[in-house]
């Protein structure tokens, strides 16, 4: 337990270990540590590439010049892998899955939505320390990004692919003095905020997709100069750090959740974000989703701290709204929680519902099947939550 530490020192705590595992990792014949998903070997790179650059006060120079080397060096591989001809279908897209031959391997649509925000975030913050060839990649990198229709997508769904869409418009804008562009990001974001409050978070408990929206918004957040953008960014992440406060327990998550993948639940070791908000807990010492973990300065609101740290036991009760951008629900959905200091459960209360699959939304947008601890709630609209304090059970 780290208890008494500062956010920041536990991020940088967090961006020790990342480099330091990143370090130790073996290096394949391609120059990556990775060709299952390459966004790990973005991931790792970064982090070590950042505390290297910081200083990395616990490492001999010549430790900390070799982690420069070799993070600029897997920096270099990634982004050689990003298709660069204009004329391309997949235009401005990494591959996923490298297989044996990375080279070779297809583009795919997934790195780019969070990969790329992380970029333009990585890039601003080490620009000037990144060595000139590289410095000079990212640069024609992050172009090609702005010049590609990869985020060019308006609001359909509502969900975390258009989320790091959104973000990337408002990134990009300000980063390329496109007004246009600009405004249209502001727009979707307006949308997005609008949408929560009206219906509720329908990508409920939803792992490791919550952690997207909230990473997506802090590099808005982080290098927004534009006011209204950074606001409008300041307010999705209260939201989103409120929902995630009510479902926590250190280390954990408790309560109903739409999707999951088994590292982030039940397993729950994606738990860097966390552990720098919050330190309730043992530091991760492995990062099965490292993603932006350690890059971010951001810090959650006090009343975010409030609600995480359990005092009294309570219930939270939410009612959802499975609507896409014309505002149409399909269907309703409610959610029940009980926290105490000493435990958490919950769930939703329609297990039988299950929605048809809609376009843009993998897994076709579902609630989740798991059973209901709880009753009911009256209908009701929009998406505030009842906070009844209970006794002791």
């Amino acid at each position: 337990m780290t208890f008494g530490t500062t956010v920041q020192q536990r991020r940088r705590q967090v961006l020790r270990q990342a480099a330091e595992s990143a370090l130790a990792l073996p290096l394949l014949h391609s120059g990556l540590w990775f060709h299952s998903d390459l966004r790990d070997n973005f991931y790792f790179a970064t982090h070590l590439f950042a505390y290297a650059a910081d200083g990395a006060q616990s490492w001999e120079p010549s430790r900390r010049s070799r982690g420069l080397q070799l993070a600029a060096g897997v920096l270099e591989r990634v982004l050689l892998l990003q298709d660069r001809d204009p004329s391309s279908e997949t235009y401005g897209h990494w591959p996923l899955n490298l297989g044996d031959t990375p080279a070779a391997a297809r583009p795919h649509p997934l790195p780019v939505e969070l990969m790329g925000c992380l970029l333009l975030l990585f890039y601003d913050r080490y620009r000037s320390r990144l060595p000139e060839d590289l410095a000079n990649m990212m640069s024609a990198s992050v172009e090609h990004l702005y010049r590609s229709p990869v985020y060019r997508h308006g609001l359909h769904a509502l969900n975390h692919h258009e989320v790091k869409h959104t973000a990337q418009k408002l990134l990009l804008g300000e980063r390329f003095s496109d007004s246009s562009l600009l405004q249209e990001g502001k727009a979707c974001a307006r949308h997005l905020l609008e949408h929560l409050g009206r219906f509720g978070f329908k990508e409920y408990g939803s792992l490791p997709w919550h952690w997207h929206w909230i990473q997506a918004f802090t590099c808005v957040w982080e290098l927004a100069e534009d006011p209204e953008a950074k606001h409008l960014a300041a307010q999705l992440l209260e939201r989103l750090w409120i929902l995630r406060a009510e479902a926590y327990v250190p280390g954990a998550w408790a309560g109903a959740r739409s999707r999951v993948w088994p590292h982030d639940a039940p397993k729950d070791t994606n738990t860097a974000h966390d552990y720098i908000q919050f330190g309730d807990f043992s530091a991760p010492l492995a990062f099965p989703r490292l993603e932006g973990a350690a890059l971010f300065t951001y810090e959650v609101s006090e009343a975010v701290r409030q609600q995480a740290a359990v005092l009294e036991p309570h219930e939270i009760r939410r009612r959802i709204g499975f609507a896409g951008a014309d505002g149409t629900p399909e269907a309703w959905a409610h959610t029940y929680l009980y926290r105490s200091s000493e435990f958490a459960i919950g769930g939703i209360s329609e297990p039988a519902l299950l929605l048809p699959p809609r376009r843009g939304i993998p897994g076709g947008g579902r609630p989740s099947r798991q059973p209901v601890w709880g009753s009911p709630l009256p209908p009701r609209h929009g998406d505030s939550a009842v906070v009844a304090p209970r006794r002791q059970l």
